[in-house]
C-alpha cells in the first residue's frame, strides 16, 4: 500500500517537498558523522602524544620531553618544567585553561604559563612519585602519590586521600575513577566485572562524566558502566582469525561518545594492531573511515584519547612515514533539521509565488 503526504493549505509543490524534507530529516541522525582532520604541530621530536583536551579545542601533551599545549589550529608552545626536572607531561587541561600532569617527579598543575608543583600528603618523604591525572571544571585534580589515589581541591590545597589505586578522572560533582574503583562522597567502592576474561592485563575505569557514566576497560573488553555494578561491554572491531582482543574505551563526553581503540594481537607474528574508534552506541566504528576524503593519505589513526562537548576527538597515531603523529579530529557542520525544512520550505514557497505572478500578469 502506497501512502499519501499531503500538508493541507500548502501548494502541492511546497507540501510535497516538505514531506520530503521531514522524512530525510526523521534519519539523519543515522548517518556517519565524517571528520576535519588536524595535524598538530611537533617541537622537533620524533615520538609526541596527547593526552587531554578542552571543550575550546586546546590540546595538551608532550613533545620532545617537553609538556605542551596545542591551540584549536594545531599551534603548539612548550610549557616550562620544574627546576631540574627531565621528562614531563601535561595530561589534562580544562575551559578555564589550567593544565595538569607531572614534571620529573612531582605532579604538576600549571596556571597562567607557570608550572607549580602540587603539595604532597602529610608524611610523604622523597624520593616519591607523584602525577595529576584530571581537572574538572571547578579546578579540582586528581592524580596518584605513591599508590593512593588523590584529590586536591585547588592547585594550593593539600590532598585528600581517596584510597589506593591511581585516580583517573573526576567529573563535575567531584566523583572520581580509576583502577577498579569509583570514590564518591567520600566511599569507595568497586566497580563491577565482566563474567569473560577477553586477554587484557589490567582493567581500569578511565573516565567519568557528568552523568556519572563510567568508561574504561575491563581485561581486554572496553566496557562502559551506567549502573557501577553492571557493566556493559562495547563492541570491538572485527577481528581476524587468531587474534588476541584488546579495546580500551579511553574517554566519554557528556553527550555520552565514547573514544578509544580496538584491535587485536596475533601471537603467530608477535604484532600489535590497533585502530582509533568512536562508540556513538554500542558498536566501534573505526575512525581512519570517518576522515573526509580530502586529507588524502595520513597514516593510521591508531588511539583516540578524548572527546569534548563538541564532538572534537584527539587521537594518537602513525605518520605516513612510521613517525608517532598527533590529530585533533573536528566534525563536519551538519545543518539543524529545522533550518533545512525552513530553506528548502521557503525555496518552494518563492517558486510558488513567482508562477502565480507570472500567472496574473499573462492574464
Amino acid at each position: 500500500m502506497t501512502s499519501q503526504c499531503q500538508v493541507h493549505g500548502l501548494p502541492s509543490l511546497a507540501s510535497s517537498l516538505l514531506c520530503l524534507t521531514l522524512l530525510t530529516v526523521s534519519t539523519a541522525h543515522a548517518d556517519t558523522t565524517s571528520y576535519h582532520l588536524t595535524k598538530l604541530a611537533t617541537l622537533g621530536s620524533y615520538v609526541d602524544s596527547v593526552h587531554g583536551l578542552n571543550n575550546l579545542g586546546q590540546s595538551v601533551g608532550y613533545s620532545n620531553g617537553f609538556p605542551v599545549i596545542w591551540s584549536s589550529s594545531g599551534a603548539v608552545s612548550a610549557l616550562p618544567r620544574l627546576s631540574g626536572a627531565t621528562f614531563s607531561s601535561a595530561l589534562a587541561i580544562n575551559d578555564a585553561g589550567t593544565i595538569v600532569g607531572y614534571s620529573g617527579e612531582s605532579a604538576v598543575a600549571w596556571v597562567g604559563g607557570k608550572a607549580i608543583s602540587l603539595p604532597v600528603l602529610p608524611g610523604t618523604t622523597y624520593p616519591y612519585s607523584a602525577l595529576a591525572t584530571s581537572i574538572n571544571q571547578a579546578g579540582q585534580i586528581v592524580g596518584v602519590i605513591d599508590g593512593r589515589a588523590v584529590l586536591w581541591n585547588s592547585p594550593a590545597a593539600t590532598p585528600i586521600q581517596l584510597g589506593y589505586g591511581a585516580a583517573q578522572d573526576v567529573n563535575s560533582s567531584g566523583t572520581a575513577v580509576g583502577s577498579q574503583t569509583i570514590w564518591q562522597n567520600g566511599q569507595q567502592s568497586y566497580l563491577g566485572g565482566l563474567t569473560s576474561y577477553y586477554g587484557g592485563n589490567n582493567s581500569t575505569a578511565y573516565s567519568i562524566n557528568d552523568a556519572g557514566v563510567i568508561v574504561g576497560t575491563w581485561f581486554g573488553a572496553a566496557v562502559k558502566w551506567v549502573d557501577p555494578k553492571q557493566p556493559i561491554q562495547l563492541n570491538p572491531l572485527a577481528m581476524p582469525p587468531g587474534g588476541l582482543r584488546n579495546s580500551e574505551a579511553w574517554s566519554i563526553n557528556n553527550l555520552g561518545q565514547v573514544v578509544g581503540h580496538s584491535g587485536w594481537y596475533n601471537a603467530s607474528t608477535g604484532s600489535t594492531t590497533k585502530y582509533a574508534v568512536i562508540w556513538d552506541g554500542l558498536d566501534a566504528v573505526d575512525l581512519n573511515t570517518l576522515i573526509l576524503p580530502e586529507y588524502g593519505n595520513f597514516g593510521t589513526l591508531s588511539r583516540a584519547v578524548a572527546i569534548n562537548d563538541q564532538g572534537q576527538i584527539i587521537v594518537n597515531g602513525i605518520g605516513t612515514t612510521g613517525n608517532y603523529a598527533t590529530y585533533l579530529l573536528t566534525p563536519v557542520a551538519v545543518p539543524e533539521p529545522s533550518t533545512t525544512v525552513m530553506t528548502l520550505l521557503g525555496v518552494a514557497m518563492l517558486g510558488y509565488v513567482a508562477r502565480r505572478r507570472t500567472a496574473r500578469a499573462r492574464h
